[in-house]
């Protein structure tokens, strides 16, 4: 996925150190501005992390475009990415709950994503309890 964002930053480098670069080839009609274009990295199955992220370049879940251009268009499946709504909001479907154990002098904690409301089955409430009662562990 760095490789990809890499030459998609190339790519924008390019046409606007060489903006008759797609006029000369018939592709459009006049010289090309840098706000002519919008990149966007399609990603399958994760957004990445942090260390993809580029200014101005989009990144969206490519079933999730795929699937907004096949319903509603392309301008649309742009405006889902742009604005990311069908990723799921703090607060709303998930929040972040932290999660500490202490072995012996040493103390584990980490986060974790809980979503808002569960199912009184799910086993998540049993995690949990399980790392509050087990917090006190002795070497």
């Amino acid at each position: 996925m760095e490789l990809a964002r890499q030459a998609l930053e190339a790519i924008r480098e390019f046409l606007a150190a060489h903006p008759l670069f797609l006029k000369e080839r018939g592709l459009i009609d006049r010289a090309a501005e840098p706000s002519d274009f919008e990149f966007l990295l399609l990603c399958k199955g994760h957004l990445g992390s942090e260390t993809i992220h580029s200014e101005g370049i989009l990144k969206c879940d490519y079933d999730v475009f795929l699937q907004a251009i096949v319903q509603r268009g392309s301008a649309h499946a742009l405006e889902l990415a742009r604005e990311q709504s069908y990723l799921p909001q703090v607060g709303i479907e998930f929040t972040v709950e932290p999660i500490s154990v202490r072995f012996g002098r040493w103390r584990l904690s980490w986060w974790t994503l809980l979503r808002t409301s569960l199912p009184a089955d799910d086993e998540t409430e049993a995690v949990l309890d399980f790392y509050s009662d087990s917090a006190e562990f002795l070497l």
